[in-house]
């Protein structure tokens, strides 16, 4: 099925923490870009009180469940740098057993500069983030110039993972022993706005020599802040009076159908209920196993979102 998205990330500031935490959405537009590409925003958040967290208020109910929520304010900014992060994959190479091709997809609505490092260690420099080799058995950085458009990453040859040269447990798999050590960091620059994808190879049956990509982490850079990313499906619409996708279900609750939807169901990450009908919801996760109404996974907490124009 082709589905249109529109992604919309809604960045959770801490005060005082390196780290933000980024929820990205989808959602019709009236607005279509001049080319086909996928739109993504940095959406900062202001610092505003949560409920039910530590030092903040929980609301009491008669079954004793304290239904919580995060409650964030959020602001649009677009973001030109996009990962396709289901375009991850190895393969084994045609030459030899040991040799691996590496690929990935990403669009950019700029031209762009591309730096591949591994392992790695990250710091926020000045402007952007920059990497620096874990140890000798670092590889050398790759670096690539794109124009804008839609674009597929491929290092197969000399630049593809020779795990003779290069052990897998050693330079490409992530440990957390390790934690600060990054198999490989991917980064997209131009020169404003820097979009990162940390990615680590794994084997997923001891007894089967196949390799799969692992995304740890993604995250945007932009204007001295640091944004990390999850899926909020929905949130671009927040707020919209146009259309929207499937995951957005319109403006009202899906469960009353009166209120406007402002929270997300954690961590499958549908924006589909109002407030109200998140505490209930949340009691009944809790007392009967309830799901999300959207995919039916389970419900691990809620996430309120106010759009502030």
């Amino acid at each position: 099925l082709k589905q249109h998205w529109e992604c919309c990330w809604a960045c959770l500031v801490s005060h005082g923490a390196r780290d933000a935490t980024v929820g990205m959405g989808n959602g019709g537009s009236r607005n279509e870009p001049s080319f086909s590409l996928p739109q993504q925003q940095v959406v900062p958040l202001a610092g505003v009180p949560t409920i039910g967290a530590g030092g903040g208020r929980s609301f009491p109910t008669s079954t004793g469940v304290p239904a919580t929520a995060q409650h964030e304010t959020v602001e649009q900014v677009k973001n030109p740098l996009v990962w396709e992060k289901g375009s991850f994959r190895v393969h084994r190479s045609d030459s030899a057993k040991h040799l691996w091709e590496f690929c990935c997809e990403f669009t950019s609505e700029v031209p762009c500069q591309l730096a591949i490092h591994f392992r790695c260690r990250e710091a926020v420099g000045s402007e952007l983030l920059e990497y620096s080799p874990a140890d000798a058995h670092a590889r050398q950085p790759i670096s690539r110039s794109y124009p804008a458009g839609k674009h597929t990453v491929t290092l197969s040859g000399p630049e593809g993972i020779d795990l003779k040269r290069h052990p897998l447990e050693m330079c490409w798999r992530y440990k957390k022993k390790e934690a600060d050590v990054l198999p490989m960091a991917l980064s997209l620059c131009d020169g404003k706005v820097q979009s990162v994808v940390h990615v680590s190879l794994e084997q997923p049956n001891a007894r089967v020599a196949d390799l799969q990509c692992m995304l740890l982490k993604q995250k945007v850079f932009v204007g001295g802040r640091e944004y990390t990313l999850r899926d909020i499906y929905g949130l671009s619409g927040l707020g919209n009076d146009g259309k929207h996708d499937a995951s957005a279900v319109g403006e009202l609750c899906v469960i009353c159908l009166t209120d406007p939807r402002t929270t997300a169901v954690l961590p499958c990450g549908h924006l589909c209920v109002c407030e109200d009908c998140a505490r209930q919801l949340q009691i009944g996760a809790a007392t009967r196993n309830d799901h999300c109404p959207i995919c039916r996974g389970s419900i691990a907490g809620m996430q309120v979102f106010d759009l502030h124009k």
